[in-house]
């Protein structure tokens, strides 16, 4: 929710419940998408009930795709565009759809220190010749285990899970499951594909509970229930497109020159259509979490992840100002005024501070002033004022006291930060 009360806060929106369907383009431009409710679309049991339900237009300056070029050529843009076409051609790209993956949640009777679950995840290897492996498993994955499961609790990563979910823990165990196992089911909805898919569920699942029993003998028999999640689902629950994971599958091609017109770049050739996540940069979750900057940076300018670093290493009053108290009662507590030690604890203060205000690590530069005066009845008036800019210098005033003394500490912080932008601006102007 903080998420999204800061979108808000700057003027956006967050639409929850809701699939885009469509990317408007119009004069060569993208400039919006077509919505609906996503509640609505995952009763449809078919393509004709789909098309009946109402769309909204969300227009735009510019349309940011974070969720595949393969859902993006194939499904969301009109497929009479040129570039779509040149997508669908074999000959204009190398890249791949990723493969997807099978999941088994398992619900475990008992808690998880009790059962001494392992905190950290776990990865089993079913031989050592991976490729061998892989081929033997896709070629017959009923009957083959698979090549490399996943294996990690969440339970012992929740500080709050044991209060919220006694005497009960959770697993999960991720194998690779291709969308070719499960494509003769993917018409039918949810809950409804029929017995001969449970029955094909039910024999992967064997096979990732035997494994998860040997990884984990102390679980057998406390697993008391498991669902069995497979690329349908990811499709059902993630729009992914044909169940990949990963979008772009991740080989060497994804750096063959004639692919980087659809992947590994924030850009794409319809204007106002950019990309982000991990078909910008790379697979995966740092992959995609520098394709969501890049696709930022396309859209704002290249210095706008300076801008956002600044937003994110702005002056704190609230981290200056405890640092202020922790250097004041490290020197002045339990003493009494005496005016000979006045400069040795001014000193002592602002040395404190500064190394403080260093270990909060932020770009500035910082000016500290002391003012230590005895209590003894008299008037103390403390004033500053400063001429910088006010969206990123600032300043803290801490006033402390004892029996014997006043101390007032304040802190100056000059940002660093080059505004790139301004200096820009001077440059044309000189």
């Amino acid at each position: 929710m903080r998420n999204t009360s800061l979108v808000r806060s700057y003027g956006g929106e967050v639409f929850v419940d809701a699939t885009v369907r469509q990317i408007i383009v119009e004069g060569g431009r993208a400039v919006g998408v077509r919505v609906c409710n996503t509640s609505a679309l995952a009763m449809c049991t078919s393509e004709e009930d789909k098309v009946k339900i109402p769309l909204t237009e969300i227009r735009a300056r510019n349309v940011v795709c974070a969720t595949s070029i393969f859902n993006l050529y194939e499904k969301l843009l009109p497929q009479d565009l040129p570039i779509v076409q040149r997508f669908h051609d074999p000959a204009q790209r190398t890249v791949r759809q990723s493969n997807g993956h099978v999941f088994l949640f398992c619900k475990i009777k008992g808690d998880a220190k009790e059962l001494g679950l392992p905190t950290h995840n776990l990865w089993y290897f079913h031989k050592y010749d991976l490729d061998t492996a892989f081929d033997d498993y896709f070629a017959n994955p009923t009957e083959v285990r698979p090549p490399t499961v996943y294996i990690g609790f969440p339970c012992t990563k929740d500080a709050t899970w044991k209060k919220r979910f006694p005497n009960v823990s959770n697993c999960i165990l991720i194998s690779d499951g291709l969308y070719q196992w499960f494509e003769k089911w993917a018409d039918l909805p949810q809950g409804h594909r029929g017995q001969d898919y449970e029955d094909f569920k039910a024999k992967l699942s064997k096979h990732l509970l035997d494994i998860l029993y040997e990884c984990v003998p102390q679980v057998e028999g406390k697993v008391e229930h498991h669902e069995l999640g497979t690329p349908l689902s990811e499709v059902t629950f993630l729009a992914s497109f044909h169940g990949g994971s990963y979008g772009t599958k991740c080989t060497t091609s994804m750096f063959d020159p004639i692919n980087h017109q659809w992947t590994t770049t924030p850009h794409t050739e319809l204007p106002g259509l950019y990309l982000a996540g991990s078909d910008a940069f790379l697979p995966s979750v740092v992959g995609a979490m520098y394709g969501g900057c890049l696709g930022a940076c396309a859209v704002l300018g290249p210095h706008s992840m300076t801008d956002v670093a600044e937003a994110h290493e702005g002056f704190s009053i609230d981290d200056t100002e405890a640092v202020i108290k922790s250097a004041i009662g490290s020197v002045l507590t339990d003493t009494h005024f005496k005016p000979a030690k006045i400069n040795d604890w001014s000193n002592s203060i602002i040395s404190a501070a500064l190394r403080g205000l260093q270990s909060v690590n932020r770009p500035y530069k910082y000016a500290i002033s002391v003012i230590i005066m005895q209590k003894n009845g008299a008037g103390l008036i403390s004033a500053a004022s400063t001429y910088w800019d006010a969206t990123k210098d600032g300043l803290c005033k801490v006033a402390w006291e004892n029996g014997a003394m006043h101390c007032i500490v304040t802190v100056y912080g000059t940002s660093v930060n080059i505004d790139y932008q301004e200096a820009e601006r001077l440059s044309a102007a000189v």
